[in-house]
């Protein structure tokens, strides 16, 4: 087999950092476990990194690419369309890094296959942190799209695996884990007494100490700097004072001047040492001597220093997301990486608890040693081989499943999006897409998945609607409104072209306050959505509106206690409304009776997945969750409005009976840490877990390993529909709920419900109880929730509801009496009525 390699990632800005690394200790594997294929390095004139020692062998050909007053991207282009030395594959090093504008080349007719390796997918994930200029965008997502196309890509890690599956749709052929390593002969532990003298100079040069907790990171805000100083200021005071905190990173003066003030706006100042760059030689005494290395990452591709760090025997603690955990596994630590409290408990064990970190150095030098270079060649030619001898891929298109009907226009956050609402409509448009074509609106500031992963669907800036609405005559447009900062440029929008809304939370006050203070909101927009339903409380608020922001759930819920919806103006702008739930329609049709006929139930949808016993004891080991451990699960983001501190409490009470009970709580922290601290203060920090956000995967998993629901409302509510708890009832999960709003529209047999009084922690215990002592009760209900879910909540029945209601507006529209003269109006020319 003849492989040619681009090694452009040996090359650019990366030569020194992962990529390069990565690229110089594969090729150097290939070449000397699998002399039998003929490699090809391909390098570019003008670049360092060109005469590197590669071992002399006679399968060895190194070729200057040819290129057009050095273009980078004209040279790879080249060596993949005329394939001049014959290639079987061509593998690209630094696919997605854009160094010199390059992307990766173009399938062309004739040429070799293509492979590539992906690192991670992180600004497609974060892209309101890595895709702000527009050029470099536009060549990011070029690169992602073709990639898509690739007969191969190799990812070095499990969770980049499954990234790119879930964001690219790629079948299981097309994508393979490789791994990844370190340098074995390099990084070793060394706790050797007395400490040799050239380590004693190394760390006193530093001005480091004998006790210190030590990372290894960047500047870019993923790497999370601030949440580990804010985690160290939490430590006990005795830990605190003995311990320095160690932050190697290279930055400028003023950067440095920078954290350095962080550090003493949070008492930390003194505890602090920023190194800069350092040489790998002392970064490696770092590993060795350190107390604990510390690596609170809120998203890695592979995640290399704590790998380098447990070959070196320091105790780690990671984030507990993406790769960290198969990185790191059973040999450390992990911390929702959103939260610093519990940053700094998890650290607190590591600096305060010798017996854990006497298992900890030993169980990391054998973890790491599940990663080798050797064996990442081995993974790498066998894919390749594979791909060599098979067919090309035809083109990839997505079918549809039924011929559409039309074309309409819908508006919605949608992943990368960290949001509720976001999932939902990525499964509401698989279904609704087979009744219409559908072009997807998004907010400037990103580009959604669905762009890069299936085809039915146009994405557009929303700024462009107004002229492709006057070009394209929409039968109807479909708005997904919510309570949150994602919404402000549908709001915008639906004013003026009136559509299908779906209300997704009937008390708005929480988005309105947001964007009262958007640049483009009205002076006293919120005061003016106030005044629409009660202008007394309008004045109220002018006169003491930081009270109310002081209440108790803030703003929102001090708006819920007042009766204060603010949605009115939302709800009058719609042609149909849509809601998901009866009680929602109860509601408006008593506070607005005049809108009565415009609304129609859409049931929220949900997935009935199957998980086999097997693949739920693989999910908990996964977690690190005890096979026999009766799991409890709160989901959702934590508030002090979905009552998490009381739902610790009625656990605390039934956790002395119930051994192995555990309570986990799974999703962003937007509660201050009040109750992380409650379990701490009950003294059940060990069993009471805090998973932090994790992608709507993850989320599913985790439900379906649950053995008793928790889902949870303090009335008045905001009239939301927990998508949260039809995952766990679509998924058989016994569930408990407060008996409110749109909670007591479910029937008794499929939820758990408890009646609210000023004191719940009572009625929740008893319910915890009867669902922790009964096996055949938690089966019952859990019986009856996958019937109710199956029979109602199915996400075609709710594609048809929009279908319905975007049907009727369309007639309504159309039916409207035209005078002599006038052509019937388009979306882009009716207001609603």
């Amino acid at each position: 087999m003849r492989i040619g390699i681009d090694m452009l990632g040996n090359q650019s800005s990366s030569r020194h950092r992962g990529i390069g690394r990565y690229t110089r200790h594969l090729v150097s594997q290939l070449l000397a476990r699998h002399a039998q294929h003929e490699y090809f390095l391909y390098s570019y004139a003008g670049l360092t990194g060109v005469d590197d020692p590669w071992p002399g062998d006679p399968h060895l050909r190194l070729v200057a690419c040819d290129s057009a007053a050095g273009d980078l991207q004209d040279g790879a282009e080249r060596i993949a369309a005329e394939n001049d030395d014959r290639l079987d594959v061509l593998l690209q090093t630094t696919p997605l890094e854009g160094y010199g504008g390059h992307v990766p080349p173009a399938r062309s007719p004739g040429g070799p296959k293509l492979a590539a390796i992906l690192y991670d997918l992180i600004p497609l994930l974060f892209q309101d942190l890595y895709l702000t200029d527009p050029q470099h965008a536009r060549r990011y997502f070029q690169a992602v799209r073709r990639l898509r196309n690739y007969d191969l890509l190799l990812a070095i890690s499990e969770a980049s695996r499954l990234d790119a599956r879930r964001v690219l749709q790629l079948s299981n052929d097309q994508i393979v884990t490789v791994g990844s390593a370190s340098a074995s002969d390099f990084l070793f532990p060394d706790r050797t007494e007395p400490m040799p003298v050239a380590t004693r100079a190394a760390l006193g040069g530093l001005g480091v100490g004998n006790s210190f907790v030590f990372c290894l990171s960047g500047l870019d805000g993923r790497k999370n700097i601030r949440g580990l100083m804010q985690a160290f200021a939490l430590l006990p005071e005795p830990i605190r004072r003995r311990n320095q905190l160690v932050v190697t990173c290279q930055m400028t003066d003023e950067e440095g001047a920078y954290w350095r003030d962080e550090a003493r706006r949070l008492n930390v100042g003194e505890h602090l040492a920023l190194t800069g760059f350092l040489p790998d030689e002392t970064i490696r005494v770092l590993y060795q001597r350190c107390a604990a290395f510390v690596f609170p990452s809120f998203y890695e591709g592979f995640g290399l220093p704590l790998l380098e760090a447990m070959q070196c025997g320091a105790p780690v603690l990671a984030g507990r997301n993406s790769s960290q955990l198969e990185v790191v596994g059973e040999a450390g630590l992990f911390a929702d990486a959103d939260s610093p409290a519990e940053i700094a408990a998890q650290l607190a064990r590591l600096l305060d608890d010798a017996e854990l970190v006497d298992a900890l150095r030993r169980r990391g030098p054998e973890q790491a040693r599940r990663f080798c270079w050797q064996a990442t060649a081995d993974r790498v030619v066998a894919a390749l081989e594979r791909v060599a001898r098979g067919p090309a891929p035809g083109p990839r298109r997505a079918l549809r499943r039924s011929a559409p009907q039309g074309r309409i226009a819908f508006f919605s956050p949608l992943p990368p999006m960290r949001s509720g609402i976001a999932d939902y409509s990525q499964s509401l448009l698989e279904h609704l897409r087979e009744h219409y074509i559908i072009d997807l609106y998004h907010a400037p500031e990103y580009v959604p998945h669905l762009s890069l992963s299936s085809s039915d669907f146009a994405c557009h800036d929303f700024r462009l609607f107004p002229r492709y609405c006057r070009a394209l005559d929409y039968r109807g447009v479909a708005y997904q409104m919510g309570n949150s900062k994602y919404h402000g440029y549908i709001y915008q929008t639906l004013l003026k072209y009136p559509g299908v809304v779906a209300v997704h939370d009937f008390n708005l006050a929480g988005f309105h306050y947001w964007f009262a203070f958007q640049p483009d909101a009205a002076p006293d927009h919120f005061a003016q959505q106030l005044a629409r339903e009660n202008p007394a409380l309008a004045a109220e608020f002018l006169a003491e509106g930081d009270r109310w922001t002081a209440e108790p759930g803030g703003i929102a819920a001090a708006c819920n206690r007042r009766g204060a919806w603010l949605n009115q103006e939302v709800l009058q702008s719609a042609a149909s409304i849509i809601v998901h739930d009866p009680w929602v329609t109860q509601q408006i049709r008593l506070r607005h009776p005049e809108l009565a006929d415009r609304v129609r139930v859409a049931p929220h949808g949900s997935d009935l997945e199957p998980y086999s016993a097997e693949r739920r004891r693989q999910i908990r080991r996964c977690f690190g969750i005890p096979h026999d451990a009766l799991l409890f699960g709160c989901f959702g983001i934590l508030h002090s409005t979905k009552c998490n501190v009381e739902a610790i409490e009625a656990f605390g009470a039934i956790a002395g009976r119930h051994p192995a009970a555990q309570l986990m709580f799974v999703g962003r922290d937007r509660g201050g840490g009040e109750a992380q601290a409650k379990a701490a203060a009950l003294g059940l920090s060990e069993r009471v877990r805090f998973l932090g956000y994790t992608p709507i995967e993850a989320f599913r998993e985790l439900a379906a390993v649950t053995d008793v629901g928790v889902n949870l409302r303090r009335p008045p509510t905001n009239g939301e529909t927990s998508g949260a708890l039809i995952t766990l009832l679509g998924l058989g999960v016994a569930s408990v709920v407060i008996d409110v709003d749109t909670f007591s529209t479910y029937p008794d047999d499929v939820v758990r419900k408890v009646r609210w009084s000023s004191e719940p922690v009572p009625a929740l215990a008893e319910a915890f109880g009867e669902l922790a002592d009964g096996r055949e009760e938690r089966a019952r209900f859990g019986r009856a929730a996958l019937e109710h879910i199956r029979r109602h909540h199915s996400w075609a029945r709710s594609a048809e509801s929009y279908v319905e209601a975007i049907e009727n507006a369309y007639e309504r529209r159309q039916s409207r009496p035209v005078a002599a003269g006038e052509t019937v109006p388009a979306v882009s020319q009716v207001k609603a009525a």
